[in-house]
């Protein structure tokens, strides 16, 4: 993979269909993103004691494993299992194919995210959830 194709990576959320819709058409996870990144906006004003650039950057690039992995909407155990797998080895593939320049950032973001050990983590998390059913 050239340079170019590694910074035009992330454009491919723009291409990746979620589960929820958006009027008459599956929303992108790019879309996603964005709203979710605009829900943060308003919600940390509320709560200043958490750390803005963390979460935006969390927010950023939690969902980057859905370019490999795509998006699912878990409905059982199995599936859960199933998509659990499909990331972690689309995590893998972006640690090697993202450009070095984000790689850190990327690896920081997903990780905080996963873990939900931080308030921002989990923050994140809220707001991940929030987005598919504030519209």
């Amino acid at each position: 993979m050239n340079l170019v194709e590694k910074i035009y990576l992330p454009y491919l959320l723009k291409k990746v269909n979620r589960a929820a819709s958006n009027g008459n058409r599956k929303e992108t996870t790019a879309e996603h993103t964005y709203s979710t990144l605009i829900l943060a906006e308003y919600f940390l004003k509320k709560h200043p004691h958490i750390n803005k650039e963390k979460v935006m950057q969390i927010i950023l690039y939690h969902d980057f494993v859905e370019i490999y992995a795509g998006d699912t909407f878990v409905k059982n155990e199995k599936q859960k299992i199933k998509q659990e797998k499909l990331e972690k080895k689309a995590y893998q593939k972006l640690l090697k194919n993202l450009p070095k320049e984000i790689v850190k950032d990327f690896k920081w973001a997903w990780e905080e995210y996963e873990s939900q050990k931080t308030i921002e983590g989990r923050f994140a998390k809220a707001m991940d959830a929030l987005d598919p059913v504030s519209y």
